[in-house]
This record gives structure tokens, C-alpha cells and sequence, in this order.
């Protein structure tokens, strides 16, 4: 167990070698799991609705269930992009 340990922080001191050798001052995960959540959404609540992923994006962080997921409430952030983009649509459908 012990070389397990050893060999990931390894790993993980490599990755940040690396990072700041590129000009990366640390490694977020959070911020890039939401940015490509939020995009995962945006896109099949586009094809749910036949519009544009431009109009996608704006409804989406105009939205409720934008405001939802980022505050974080309700783990909103732990439902699938299917259930996500289908709270879009009704939300969508609301607003029409």
C-alpha cells in the first residue's frame, strides 16, 4: 500500500513539475469539471431543442438550473447531463 502511496505522489509531483514549467501556477480539477459539464449540457439541450448552441449558451447562464449547479445546490452538479438539459428544456418551455 505503502508503494502505491509513494508512486502517486510521485506522479502527482511530476504533473506539477510539468504545469510550471508550462506557466501553470497550480493544477484546478473543479473549475475544469464544471466548465465541460456546462458545456455537455448546453450541447444536448441544443439538439433537444433544434437551436443554436449560441442560443443554447445564453439561455443556459441566464438560467435557473445554471444558478442551481453553480451555487451547488441540491448536488445539482451530480445529475446526468440528460437530466440537466431536460430541467433546461422545462425551464426553456416556461420562459417561451
Amino acid at each position: 500500500m505503502r508503494s502505491r502511496i509513494c508512486k502517486s505522489a510521485s506522479a502527482q509531483r511530476r504533473h506539477w513539475g510539468f504545469c510550471a514549467l508550462k506557466g501553470v501556477n497550480r493544477y484546478e480539477r473543479k473549475p475544469d469539471f464544471a466548465s465541460k459539464k456546462y458545456s455537455r449540457i448546453i450541447e444536448c439541450f441544443a439538439k433537444q431543442r433544434g437551436i443554436s448552441l449560441d442560443v443554447a449558451l445564453d439561455f443556459f447562464y441566464h438560467s435557473e438550473v445554471y444558478q442551481l449547479i453553480r451555487d451547488g445546490v441540491s448536488d445539482m452538479h451530480c445529475m446526468s447531463d440528460a437530466y440537466l438539459a431536460e430541467e433546461l428544456e422545462q425551464e426553456y418551455g416556461q420562459k417561451e
